[in-house]
């Protein structure tokens, strides 16, 4: 469960770390679920898939500072033999599924080798994919009545095509298109603004392939709550400051630079980032990538930056 948390100023300027409400309410919501499902007695499984290089080692060590009761990543020091290997290897992609009763399921788990160079192991792990494993592998498998807990994302992912709806991304032709689909009446004056608004009240309830494969044979899905939060398709969070802005011009006169951090891949305005960075990394990375010190306290990424 990936959990998000902001900056705040107290009356007194000093800075703290929260939680956001919206993240607060999604964890109860999923935890009060499972409780539900426990007390039911359902069968719980989770799902979840990954990747693996052959040549896959981290790049350094999570170290103890005991002044701090923290911990803090140092990368490998010179002369410790450590044997790092030269490229990547050849990826593994790795889906597989488990429960506290059974452990991991016989027969579910599909492991295959990469065949492409592309970055993201998606690309060979698509829906198309999934969802043919989901429907002919792991659904047989499964006890009566299970819950399969899987990431947020991922079931996103498998949206139906009757339930997608135009956004910011779409044109003035293509609301339209979909307004006149859905025997929705509007003015062909109206702005695109004004179409969206007229989306957003009529679109349906979206549905998911894998929810309904999972429906039909007596399961339930439960989405692993906020995974995705930050990627909604109309707005994206600012790392550091929690902004919703796109990443894209929102006055004639004014722009707003932003990048993508390469070591967590969430979004930042580079206004937040206090200084230029020679990589484009996030506050709390660049913290963890250059704090070397151990007999110094680790501070926070904002007040780090600052210094």
């Amino acid at each position: 469960m990936i959990i998000f948390f902001r900056f705040y100023k107290d009356a007194s300027s000093r800075r703290f770390v929260s939680e956001r409400e919206d993240i607060v309410l999604l964890r109860m919501a999923y935890l009060r679920k499972m409780r539900k499902f426990r007390q039911q007695g359902r069968h719980i499984v989770y799902l979840d898939e990954t990747w693996l290089n052959t040549n896959h080692v981290v790049k350094g060590d999570w170290l103890d500072v005991p002044s701090t009761s923290m911990s803090i990543f140092e990368p490998h020091c010179k002369g410790t033999h450590r044997k790092v290997p030269s490229g990547k290897g050849t990826r593994l992609i790795i889906l597989d599924v488990g429960s506290s009763q059974q452990g991991l399921i016989p027969g579910c788990g599909l492991i295959f080798e990469s065949k492409t160079n592309s970055s993201d192991y998606h690309d060979e792990m698509h829906k198309e994919h999934f969802t043919e494993w989901f429907r002919d592998t792991l659904l047989p498998k499964l006890p009566p009545r299970s819950v399969i807990t899987m990431d947020n994302a991922a079931y996103h992912s498998h949206l139906d095509p009757d339930s997608r709806v135009p956004n910011t991304s779409g044109n003035k032709s293509e609301i339209s298109a979909w307004l006149e689909k859905s025997i929705v009446q509007y003015d062909k004056k109206m702005k695109k603004a004004e179409l969206l608004d007229l989306v957003k009240q009529k679109k349906p309830q979206p549905r998911y392939i894998i929810g309904d494969l999972a429906s039909a044979n007596g399961h339930e899905i439960l989405e692993d709550t906020v995974s995705d939060t930050i990627n909604d398709a109309d707005e994206i969070l600012c790392n550091a400051c929690g902004s919703i802005e796109p990443p894209q011009p929102i006055q004639k006169d004014k722009y707003i630079s932003w990048f993508q951090c390469d070591a967590c891949g969430q979004w930042v305005q580079k206004s937040c980032t206090k200084l230029a960075l020679a990589k484009n990394v996030c506050l709390r990375y660049f913290s963890i990538f250059n704090h070397r010190n151990l007999s110094e306290p680790l501070n926070s990424p904002l007040e780090e930056m600052e210094q």
